[in-house]
């Protein structure tokens, strides 16, 4: 009994080795291609996700345990473990590993827990082994013992901790810190008629801020882009410092659902339910349950998610960026043995970055949101447009959005990119859960560079509207455009040369789509002469005489 134990011993810690192996695999595509075909072709059947996640795996690590005890038998005549474990062949130098190769090969059709039990109970050897003429016998030492000792156990948590071997990405961890962006002081001092409502239906926020009485000046903006044969347009915010001559921008990249990341972390984690079971009752519901709702006043900004959920999804995705080979103990204890929901989570989520650079990750507070923040500095050898780049993904919702800020590398950036933050960001209510949170505004002087940028390629919000918001675009421009030429600010004059175009751009495709509420011929006379007017350095359109 004493034999067989140390057989199988030795086939389970060839299986833990073969586990990093497969883990490590795991980063290649074609890998991860014939991974996933195998769990396809199993769900077939009708078993759950998790089970045939758990049964592909399980196949694929027996699959690469047996080549792996193959070519360790090629080289010493028996697997690495059982050379460690003490068990040895009695055959030649030369047939031990040609004979036990064969034997090898014969685990794909009798599995050792299929046939090894009841020969090795009635004689010393295997099926397999007298198919390939070979024998191991284990020969007791000193050596054997101790070697056991470190042996066993190293293989036990070199499997468990595998799945950070996955594209071989910070192994060591991300520091994750939680920090609170500072507000703009409010006293019994404030001055409030310098603060200004900035809602945005596109950006899901609203700020009350005192931005406009600042040095910051917010151009509004558009990517326009053609995906499959359709125009795509992507509304942006430029953030202009016009004392120091810098800006940068805030851009929506996409919506996220975090549902996602819950699916991902129940399918690879048995225990799923014990450790996150608010979570667990989210997937139980039916999917619009947390879908976005329209918005009513009721509502105020109370978030989808209850309490409970929101710390539970802020600490899985917390944890997966934490666990690392320093702390997977206490992750073990916090979390569950089962890390490879933990790794795919981070892995989505660094996807949604640029690869280019290792970002610095943590979680910051804007307002009454909670958001992982994603940091890289790129330098100029990396990307030519591209300085210090902020990606903020807030998690407190399922109905999430990925959030993109641009800047330069140099000082004068990082003041303003902080003073825009501590402005406008931090005082932000975010609405990730709701729809049409906000109405067009009725009034001219509730206009704002985010009505621009909200409703201007809006259809059906008739002719009227339509009026006052060429009269607020064109004066907004203009103004910008004072101040450009006044200060012979070339940078700011880019940008409003960019947005003019691109606004044309937009009138012309609003035209060739005959909707009723096209912009005015005078209106798209006044956006290009304002464009050659900066173009050609022309201070008289501005009334500017010197």
């Amino acid at each position: 009994m004493s034999v067989l134990l140390i057989r199988l011993i030795a086939w389970l810690s060839d299986f833990c080795l073969s586990t990093v192996i497969f883990h490590y695999l795991l980063s290649f595509d074609g890998f991860v291609n014939f991974h996933n075909e195998i769990s396809f072709q199993i769900k077939n059947y009708g078993v759950s996700v998790l089970t045939a996640n758990f049964i592909a795996d399980t196949v694929a690590i027996f699959l690469l345990t047996i080549i792996f005890r193959f070519y360790w038998t090629l080289l010493l005549g028996r697997s690495l473990s059982q050379s460690l474990l003490g068990l040895k062949s009695t055959s030649s130098f030369l047939w031990a590993r040609v004979g036990g190769g064969l034997r090898c090969v014969l685990e794909l059709a009798i599995p050792l827990s299929l046939a090894d039990l009841p020969m090795l109970l009635r004689s010393k050897k295997t099926l397999k082994e007298y198919i390939s003429v070979t024998e191991l016998t284990f020969k007791p030492s000193l050596f054997i013992y101790p070697v056991s000792l470190i042996f066993i156990p190293f293989c036990l948590i070199l499997s468990l901790s595998s799945p950070l071997l996955q594209n071989l990405t910070f192994i060591d961890g991300i520091k994750i810190s939680f920090s609170k962006e500072k507000l703009e002081p409010i006293d019994n001092r404030t001055d409030f008629s310098k603060f200004t409502h900035y809602p945005s239906e596109n950006f899901k926020m609203s700020s009350f801020s005192s931005i406009k009485e600042s040095h910051l000046l917010l151009v509004p903006s558009f990517e326009i882009t053609r995906e499959k044969n359709k125009l795509r347009i992507r509304p942006y915010l430029v953030i202009h410092d016009e004392h120091r001559r810098v800006q940068g921008d805030l851009k929506l990249r996409q919506r996220l659902s975090l549902r996602k990341i819950i699916v991902i972390a129940s399918e690879y984690n048995p225990l799923f339910s014990n450790f996150y079971p608010e979570l667990s009752k989210i997937l139980k519901r039916p999917r619009d349950f947390y879908g976005i709702k329209k918005y009513k006043n009721k509502f105020g900004d109370q978030k989808l998610l209850n309490p409970i959920a929101r710390v539970e999804l802020r600490g899985l995705i917390q944890s997966s960026f934490e666990i690392s080979f320093k702390n997977l103990f206490s992750h073990v204890i916090s979390n569950g043995p089962f890390i490879s929901g933990h790794i795919k989570i981070r892995n989505l989520l660094l996807s949604l970055v640029d690869s280019d650079v290792e970002p610095e990750v943590d979680i910051v507070k804007l307002g009454n949101y909670n958001f992982l923040r994603f940091k890289q500095t790129f330098s100029e050898l990396e990307n030519l447009n591209k300085g210090m780049t902020e990606t903020y993904i807030p998690v407190e919702t399922l109905n999430s959005v990925v959030l993109e800020m641009n800047w330069g590398k140099s000082r004068k950036d990082a003041f303003t990119r902080n003073n825009f933050k501590k402005k406008f960001l931090s005082s932000s209510q975010w609405f990730f859960d709701y729809s049409k949170v906000f109405s067009p505004p009725l009034k001219y002087e509730r206009f704002n560079a985010f009505t621009l940028l909200d409703y201007f390629t809006i259809k059906g919000l008739g002719t009227p509207f339509i009026r006052s918001l060429e009269k607020f675009s064109f004066n907004y421009l203009f103004d910008l455009s004072v101040i450009a030429m006044k200060n012979d600010d070339t940078l700011l004059k880019d940008s409003l040369i960019a947005t003019s175009n691109r606004l044309l751009l937009l009138i012309k495709y609003r035209k060739s789509a005959l909707t009723e509420d096209r912009y005015s011929q005078k209106f798209t006379r006044l956006i290009s002469n304002l464009k050659e007017a900066l173009v050609a350095n022309n201070k008289p359109f501005f009334e500017i005489t010197k």
